[in-house]
């Protein structure tokens, strides 16, 4: 709890933690999120035993057996071409040595 809690104090100082934690507050389709899941974090996250964290364990479905997974190909579709020339090798910012904070 403890942890979770440091975070989101700390998060609080950033505009895109605002954002996020301020999305679907309005939607229908988010029945429970509402301004009081924001105001009330700490005691939302105080009140939350073991049991929940069990419960949610349960709902999500973490055994072997309920675990799926998706591997995806890429394929051209028939009758386009590519060629070396055509590809573009334009670098991507932060991709060199030394990271996005290096000059």
């Amino acid at each position: 709890k403890r942890v979770v809690l440091n975070r989101h104090d700390g998060e609080l100082r950033t505009s895109a933690y605002w954002t996020h934690i301020m999305s679907g507050i309005q939607e229908e389709r988010i029945p429970l999120k509402g301004p009081l899941s924001v105001t009330d974090f700490h005691t939302v996250v105080d009140s939350i035993t073991p049991h929940d964290l069990q419960m949610t364990l349960e709902c999500l479905g973490v055994e072997d057996n309920e675990l799926y997974t998706c591997i995806g190909q890429t394929v051209l579709p028939e009758g386009s071409e590519t060629t070396e020339e055509s590809l573009s090798r334009v670098p991507v910012i932060g991709m060199r040595r030394g990271g996005a904070l290096t000059g």
